[in-house]
């Protein structure tokens, strides 16, 4: 899955846990949403 499986980005191998998703995650401002009626 990697471009250079010996240098991992995406999927790293925590030893005797498993594996993490290691990627930038970037919050985003949610939109303005409609006014709402009463």
């Amino acid at each position: 899955m990697e471009r250079d499986p010996s240098n991992p980005k995406l999927i790293k191998t925590v030893r005797g846990i498993g594996y993490m998703l290691a990627c930038d995650v970037k919050r985003c401002q949610p939109s303005a949403s409609p006014a709402k009626s009463a």
